[in-house]
């Protein structure tokens, strides 16, 4: 009786911590993740956000004074394989040219540095945090200083290897850190809408970012940083009702109910559709739907993903059912196999899991039953 005893006792401490890390959404505060609920009331929460930079070349011009850069928050999106002075995607363009940003009424509010030399920078930019995160990203600039026609600084990207790249820290209340990778970065040119973050050649990125005038000419660096996390879709199709329902659903047209493209099923009708015989077309839509559903919960995404995310987009809407038609199969796996990554948090910003335990890496991923069954199915 007491060895049965201390067997059930066991057994409910599993359940309640399995079960309880199952049920929850991850926490207000999580080691390595935010929250969507996080993004939105970060202001209530931050002491200081700090924006680090490595400058590893200044030119003063002919006054040899100061360099004084100024950072704004952007009101678009952009990728930074295309993003030029006047298209921030490889088809759409800024609202206004150089970057559409924020500018405050109260000139005090927008965050400066003075630069002098090379070496380690920091911005204060707290004030970008007053009404939430800078999803969008940042913008660097420099004021036009008449008569100059060399006057910049270069700071180290994401992409240089030799040097640091930048990063955001953010101090919370109650004296918490939490430290924010870039995951884009790039500079644009007026003037030239060549895309100037990638070396064509050797498909690598450029790893400079330019702040200033050179030979006449502005130049600005545009940063996006890593937030939020991402769920499965096994998530997001058991949040769909009822009380661990979760309302970025909401965000939607018309919720779970909203029409999948042109299968003449619902967003959620779709998540349970298992795809019979391997059907490519709900493989892809699973991880499709949930990488949206991320995206609308404020997690960031790299621009691989947002690329097969948008070519998934294409195909569905090319799509007259809920079938492939005579297109490759190949790609639809291929850019499921993307999508997924993204979603269990092997690409971007991580996978919601305040559980460590049931964590999976990537070597164990790859193991999967599951995943190998559709990614090799001829």
């Amino acid at each position: 009786m007491k060895k049965v005893s201390i067997l059930l006792t066991i057994f409910i401490a599993f359940a309640i911590s399995f079960w309880g890390c199952e049920n929850n959404k991850m926490p207000v505060e999580n080691e390595n993740n935010f929250s969507n609920s996080e993004l939105n009331k970060m202001h209530n929460k931050v002491q200081s956000v700090v924006l680090y930079l490595d400058a590893i070349s200044v030119n003063k011009g002919s006054s040899n004074d100061p360099i004084n850069i100024e950072v704004y928050k952007l009101k678009e999106n952009w990728d930074e394989t295309f993003v030029t002075w006047l298209k921030r995607t490889s088809s759409e363009t800024w609202y206004k040219p150089g970057g559409w940003y924020f500018e405050p009424n109260d000139p005090s509010f927008i965050p400066k540095a003075t630069i002098n030399s090379t070496g380690p920078v920091e911005v204060n930019i707290t004030s970008l945090w007053s009404d939430g995160a800078p999803l969008n990203g940042i913008i660097i600039k420099v004021d036009k200083p008449f008569g100059e026609s060399m006057r910049y600084v270069v700071f180290a990207s994401r992409e240089n290897t030799g040097r640091t790249a930048p990063q955001v820290k953010i101090t919370y209340k109650d004296a918490s850190t939490k430290t924010l990778p870039v995951i884009a970065d790039s500079y644009i040119w007026d003037g030239d809408e060549s895309p100037n973050g990638a070396n064509v050649s050797t498909n690598d990125r450029y790893p400079y970012l330019y702040a200033g005038i050179y030979s006449s000419r502005e130049k600005r660096s545009v940063l996006a940083f890593s937030y939020g996390c991402t769920y499965t879709q096994g998530y997001w199709k058991t949040h769909a009702k009822g009380r661990k329902y979760d309302n970025t659903w909401d965000l939607l047209s018309d919720g779970p109910n909203t029409k999948f493209f042109n299968s003449a099923k619902s967003y959620i009708k779709v998540l349970w559709t298992h795809p019979r015989r391997g059907n490519a077309y709900y493989i892809l839509a699973h991880q499709y739907i949930a990488a949206e559903l991320n995206q609308l919960n404020s997690a960031s995404i790299p621009t691989e993903v947002k690329t097969a995310f948008d070519r998934a987009k294409e195909l569905f809407s090319a799509s007259a059912s809920d079938t492939i038609g005579n297109t490759d199969r190949q790609e639809w796996i291929d850019l499921t196999q993307i999508l997924d990554d993204y979603n269990n948090g092997l690409l971007g910003p991580g996978h919601c899991d305040d559980c460590k335990g049931h964590k999976k890496n990537k070597k164990e991923y790859k193991k999967d039953k599951k995943y190998k069954k559709w990614r090799h199915k001829p």
